[in-house]
């Protein structure tokens, strides 16, 4: 069952889910998510200590110390900061695009900047002000009908039993060919 999005009160952790380090399992199982549990959790996340969550929230140490300890508050601690954390990271990109740009037209009108480099950044700018350009796809043969598909499957079991047969017939100081 799940409270909120979350894993039931008093279960083990997601998979995949890091527990945070050093702490206990609960002493008490708690039966259902409160809205002081889901304070003290934002709380954690300002980087409150579990003393000065007690004192907000008019509960004793010790109750804090068993929320904390509880997987699914972990889980929603996890959560909230991993939100916060894109959301900070994004704010710290649009910030810098402003010199970023400014840095690709020092580059593209400097005297020294190569040729290449020059292109490159012409390409950047009008890609980010006009958007890329459209890609065409020709899709030729292939329908996606079945007998395409393992028409498509037979070549490539081909394309390998030939590519073994380069390998087995090469003198072993020779380099392997490549397909690209």
């Amino acid at each position: 069952m799940e409270t909120n999005g979350h894993s039931e009160p008093g279960t083990a952790s997601e998979p995949g889910v890091r527990d945070f380090h050093g702490v206990l399992p609960p002493n008490r199982k708690i039966a259902k998510e409160r809205s002081q549990h889901r304070l003290a959790a934002f709380l954690f996340c300002q980087g409150l200590s579990q003393t000065e969550i007690a004192k907000r929230l008019g509960v004793t140490i010790a109750t804090v110390s068993q929320w904390w300890r509880t997987p699914w508050l972990q889980t929603f601690i996890k959560e909230e900061m991993a939100v916060a954390s894109r959301d900070t990271l994004s704010e710290i990109i649009k910030g810098a695009a402003t010199d970023s740009v400014f840095t690709l037209i020092t580059l593209r009108d400097g005297n020294t900047t190569p040729a290449a480099v020059k292109r490159q950044c012409c390409s950047e700018l009008l890609d980010r002000a006009l958007g890329k350009a459209p890609q065409t796809v020709h899709n030729v043969g292939y329908t996606g009908d079945p007998k395409d598909i393992a028409r498509v499957d037979s070549e490539l079991a081909s394309m390998l039993s030939d590519r073994a047969l380069m390998n087995s017939l090469q003198a072993p100081d020779c380099p392997e060919p490549s397909l690209s």
